[in-house]
């Protein structure tokens, strides 16, 4: 069975973009927005209001200002690379630091002056779980920040449909 696509490449399965494509696809919008880049820049607050009123099947002009749309700003923040600088500067300390500790003797002192003692072995794998530990951290970090981006998509989503609602009830 072929995993349904939804638009762009994006699969029911690729995570936190084919998610919100799969939302925007439920409500009409897959069609009119994406994550291309020509797509995704014709989102606006009028263009949303339309699309809203098909689905929802209202006949009434709703104003485009009731809608904000999903800005480039946070589509910007679901992806990894954006916070790749910020990766590669965790890096640089680490490894700075590591090099520091390195390069001040201590890994000669644990050595004893015997290249591979045990002492030596036991001094690189503190190197090693340092760095892991390090980079670990880091990028969860980054994880946790993209999760809070998907929320405020989420969040802006959500919003649509309770506007839409709203203006269809008279609320």
């Amino acid at each position: 069975m072929a995993t349904p696509k939804y638009g762009f490449g994006y699969t029911e399965s690729a995570g936190m973009f084919g998610d919100i494509q799969r939302q925007l696809s439920e409500m009409g919008l897959g069609e009119e927005f994406g994550w291309g880049n020509t797509r995704f820049d014709k989102m606006s607050g009028s263009s949303l209001s339309e699309a809203l009123a098909r689905k929802f099947g209202i006949t009434e002009k709703m104003p485009g200002s009731m809608f904000d749309p999903i800005s480039r700003q946070q589509t910007e923040a679901l992806k990894w690379e954006t916070y790749q600088p910020q990766l590669q500067q965790q890096q640089q300390t680490l490894m700075q630091s590591l090099l520091r500790g390195y390069g001040s003797g201590a890994a000669r002192k644990a050595s004893g002056g015997f290249s591979g003692s045990a002492a030596q072995q036991q001094y690189q794998t503190g190197i090693k779980d340092v760095y892991g530990k390090g980079m670990t951290g880091a990028i969860a970090n980054v994880a946790k920040q993209r999760a809070q981006a998907y929320g405020g998509i989420q969040d802006t989503i959500s919003g649509w449909t309770q506007q839409a609602q709203r203006f269809k009830t008279g609320g």
